[in-house]
């Protein structure tokens, strides 16, 4: 969720900086307007760092929410299979973001779907 805010913000900032580039651009040379004084130009200079500073620190976070996610998804898993009718016990690993729902992808790449009569236990695999 806020991968999607912040991929959105990202995007409009963007956007309007295009824009502003194209305005500049599209002015001829002697149409354009006179710089603002020295007193506006450092006037504005806090808000601007202030600006980047966001931008920055929203980039910082983003990326570090990604890479936590991408990390915690290659966590080994072990996933148990048990037959409700039978008892019978099947255990596989898969990695914690192969893991949707009733189904899972093994480490081996086998496809595993879970019928409504069997029951699925997830555990960390337990290093030696």
């Amino acid at each position: 969720m806020l991968t999607k805010i912040l991929v959105t913000a990202l995007v409009i900032f963007a956007c309007y900086l295009f824009i502003r580039y194209k305005r500049g651009q599209a002015l001829p040379a002697p149409a354009r307007p006179k710089r603002d004084s020295a007193a506006e130009q450092s006037a504005q200079k806090p808000i601007r760092m202030l600006a980047l500073g966001l931008c920055l620190v929203s980039l910082l976070a983003s990326g570090a929410f990604l890479g936590f996610r991408w990390w915690d998804d290659q966590r080994l898993l072990q996933v148990r299979v048990i037959n409700a009718d039978n008892g019978e016990v099947v255990e596989y690993q898969a990695y914690k973001g192969d893991v949707e729902g009733r189904s899972f992808i093994t480490i081996y790449g086998q496809q595993v779907s879970i019928a409504a009569s069997e029951r699925m236990e997830i555990s960390p695999v337990m290093s030696d």
